[in-house]
């Protein structure tokens, strides 16, 4: 007969999924008097503690088979613009406006705010003990799961034109946390039941594996026109000048005072006007500044610290009378393996940011874009092999008692990673 006790503490798995599409400004020409400022930034930290102790032995001068591998840790950052074909010019024609006009004003600043958070926490601190004879033993307390999904789409808002007299602000960030503390204690004993018989051709194995964890951080900024501006102040463009001169300061006509009467804008315009082909022009006039702002903020903490101990004797051929046949028994086989690793944490983002690509783009100002990209990755991992003892005792005592360390909210878990100084930027990432 053969025993076997196996242990599986790991196999968490945690992730965020996360998209935002904004087509608010796709359908729309536009006229800024002031600057176009645009900035994107995706922030990235990944954090792994992965220092584990194993303790194997007993009677059988075995050394344990320690699989410490390659714990996995990537950050991953990528910007894509495509400024598509542009439409509304003298060489790809253009859809005149409709015979009825809808101007929305706002008087002061416009804001278009988007944002996601997602925060997934997993404190998984288990205490596994095993001890047997002649048996089979099995314990699953891992393999915990949580999974965040978001999505949001932001269908275009029917303008046909968009005049801002200030600036246009737009700011795209993406900012993703993956954080593991996986600091294992494993103890490993085998030994002769009373009185059992060693044979050639018997055999005892541990094994431990530590390692497979796996981190990541995916984000993507996909931007898609809204960057095809003309000069405002052109002599050229001076008819455009006066259209949006005209809306914004719109001439009153009554036939009579108790007519309703209608607005009127007095302007020549040459420069082709493309409209979406039906009877109704849709405007919107922003008399300040247009702030628009998309975010994803994604965060994973994970404690699994676990403290895992086996004890096994070994098999025998046959009991007849029960434990007290041990005498007479004969050693087969033994195995022992514990898992403590494999905890997968991963977090995808993706933002999309679909502007204009009509070629009635017009602006006073100066065009500015910034890319910005932060990555860290704070890898520490170690195992220490405490060497083999004579006994089951000894080997179990080798470490002293349960030494598993409780984690159970993060600000334990960062506290434990060490105070970083406030002018650490690296440090900051985790507070």
């Amino acid at each position: 007969y053969g025993s076997e006790q196996s242990a599986n503490l790991g196999g968490n798995q945690a992730s965020n999924v996360a998209s935002i599409t904004d087509f608010t400004e796709a359908k729309g020409s536009m006229i800024v008097y002031g600057d176009y400022d645009l900035h994107t930034c995706i922030h990235q930290s990944i954090v792994l503690v992965d220092d584990d102790e194993v303790q194997g032995g007993g009677a059988f001068g075995i050394d344990p088979d320690i699989n410490s591998g390659v714990n996995e840790a990537e950050n991953d950052a990528q910007w894509i613009h495509d400024t598509l074909a542009q439409y509304g010019n003298s060489t790809t024609g253009s859809m005149s406006p409709g015979f009825h006009w809808q101007v929305d004003y706002i008087k002061g600043d416009y804001h278009d705010v988007t944002e996601i958070w997602q925060e997934a926490y997993i404190f998984d601190n288990d205490v596994s003990i095993q001890t047997g004879v002649n048996q089979y033993s099995s314990v699953e307390v891992g393999g915990n799961t949580i999974f965040n999904e978001a999505h949001i789409f932001e269908p275009w808002a029917d303008y046909d034109l968009i005049i801002v007299k200030g600036d246009y602000l737009s700011e795209i960030s993406i900012y993703q946390k993956s954080i593991l503390l996986d600091n294992d204690i494993l103890k490993l004993a085998e030994e002769y039941a009373a009185g059992a018989e060693y044979e050639e051709g018997d055999s005892g194995m541990q094994l431990a594996d530590t390692s497979g964890n796996d981190l990541f951080n995916k984000a993507s900024i996909l931007t898609v026109g809204g960057d095809g501006f003309h000069d405002l102040n052109a002599e050229q463009n001076a008819d455009v000048s006066r259209l949006a001169a005209s809306i914004h300061n719109p001439t009153y006509w009554s036939p009579d005072e108790e007519d309703t009467g209608y607005i009127a804008w007095d302007f020549d315009l040459e420069t082709p006007l493309p409209g979406d082909g039906s009877d109704l022009f849709k405007v919107l006039f922003v008399n300040g500044d247009y702030y628009e702002s998309k975010s994803i903020h994604q965060e994973i903490v994970v404690g699994d610290a676990d403290y895992g101990e086996q004890e096994l004797y070994d098999a025998f051929d046959e009991l007849e009378d029960g434990l007290e046949d041990l005498d007479e028994a004969e050693f087969d086989s033994l195995l022992q393996q514990m898992n403590s690793g494999g905890n997968e944490l991963g977090n995808n983002a993706v933002i999309a940011d679909i502007g204009s690509t009509s070629d009635f783009m017009y602006l006073g100002g100066t065009y500015y874009r910034s890319d910005m990209l932060y990555q860290s990755e704070l890898v520490t991992t170690d195992v220490e092999d405490i060497p083999e003892a004579g006994s089951p005792e000894e080997a179990l005592a080798a470490l002293g008692g349960n030494e598993s360390v409780s984690v159970e909210t993060k600000e334990q878990l960062l506290a434990m990673l060490g105070n970083q100084p406030e002018d650490d930027m690296v440090g900051a990432v985790l507070a």
